[in-house]
Parts: C-alpha cells; structure tokens; sequence
C-alpha cells in the first residue's frame, strides 16, 4: 500500500485489510516521504501484520510500489492504494480463484463518484466496472485497475517490476508485459470485491438516480490522449509483441 499525505484517509483503507476474512496475509505500507500526519496515523496499528516502511525521499506509485514487492515474504502479491477499500472476503475469493494455472487476475469494483468536503465521503454516483478479460484489449486499453489485481511474484521476477521512469499508468505498463508474456494464463474474476473512490473535481459527469451515465469517468482508465507516458508503453507493447 503506497501513500503519500493522506493521513485523511488511510485508517479506512487499512482497516479494510485488517477486516479480512483470509487471514494469512501481511501489509506493507509504504510511506511515500509524506510531510502531513502520516507517521502519527500509522502509529495505531499495532497488527503484526501490518509492516510500514518509510521513505526519505518521493518515489511515486512505482516506486513506492515496487519497494513493497521488495519486502514481500510471500508468494502472492495485491496491492491497494490508501484511499480505496476491499470487501472484507477479498482475499479469501481471490486466493482460491488463483489457481496454479494462473499467474494474474482481476475482479470487479464499484466506483463511487464522490463529492463536497474530503472528509465526509458523500457518494453522489456510482457504477460498476467488470470489464471481461480480452487480451487484445489490454495491450491498448488500460482496463484493468490495480486495487483489484492480484499476481504471483513469480511473474514479476519474469517480467520485471513497475518501470519507475514513467509518471503515470505504470500499472498498465505492468499488466501490458503480463499480458504478452502470459495471454492465456490471466483471469477475470466476476464479482464486485472492492470500492474505488473518484474524487469530484472538474468533471461533466450525468448521474441518474445515484448511477454514473457518463461514459468518459467509467472508463477513466482508459487510454486515448496519445501523448507522454501512454506513447512510451504503446511502443514498449508493439515491441514486446514483435518479439514474441
């Protein structure tokens, strides 16, 4: 779990861990050199289980992600960013459907627009993202969103771990390699397992009795601006297909 200010928040991801119905797990929290209350936060969980790391300087999600894996005693690798939540049996359905054939997969969440002050976490919409796995589609879509991802760490001693020069859809960059690597041995998993929070800023959104209509945030993820980052992992992805 990589986190960077947001003392706010954090307790609510954290608990949703500790709120686990599969218990054999640890949580490394990487504190991404924040300068807000976030040591004072992580303070109050005195669960074995939770392991905290913290950096001096900021590394950005990849970074920080990647410094996690690092420290990973276990096989299994998930990973939850620190202002969304996981349903309590999470782990329990994700662990039984990764069987050994697979080496990712992925289930379903619901997103949740929210809006007015931060710190009340009013929900004003929400939508439901199940995005059947179709490899094709992941090597040019970002379909797949890592809070509800889970891989062996085998396949990141294979592939590689996040690329740490790139500022943003590092996750994609990630799912991509798998993806060439490894197109038949990757898994949607259909049931709702998480919530991912949208924090309203400047958004055009429609909502129609509580349900997101418009497609441009349930597809938030999605590529199409064809500029910066997303340029670098396109290339990265016809290359890796060529050679394979």
């Amino acid at each position: 779990m990589p986190t960077h200010n947001r003392s706010w928040i954090i307790e609510r991801a954290i608990n949703s861990v500790l709120s686990q119905t599969f218990l054999d797990y640890e949580l490394i929290v990487i504190d991404d050199a924040s300068t807000d209350d976030t040591q004072e936060k992580l303070k109050q969980f005195t669960d074995e289980r939770v392991v905290v790391q913290s950096l001096s300087e900021n590394k950005k999600p990849a970074g920080a992600r990647n410094e996690g894996i690092k420290l990973a005693k276990g096989d299994i690798i998930a990973f939850l960013d620190s202002d969304n939540v996981w349903f309590p049996n999470y782990l329990e359905v994700m662990v039984q459907e990764l069987t050994d054939y697979y080496v990712m997969i992925y289930a379903s969440q619901n997103m949740l627009l929210v809006g007015g002050d931060k710190h009340e976490m009013n929900v004003i919409g929400r939508a439901v993202r199940d995005f059947p796995y179709n490899p094709k589609a992941m090597t040019r879509d970002n379909s797949i969103d890592i809070n509800c991802a889970v891989l062996r760490k085998s396949l990141l001693n294979d592939i590689g771990l996040f690329d740490e020069t790139l500022k943003s859809l590092e996750d994609w960059d990630l799912f991509a390699r798998a993806v060439v690597k490894y197109p038949f041995r990757i898994k949607h998993v259909s049931q709702v397992l998480g919530d991912y929070y949208f924090f309203l800023r400047d958004t055009e959104s429609t909502i129609e009795n509580g349900i997101l209509t418009d497609e441009r945030l349930l597809n938030e993820f999605k590529i199409g601006k064809g500029e910066g980052d997303e340029v670098t992992i396109r290339e990265k992805i016809n290359k890796l297909i060529e050679r394979e």
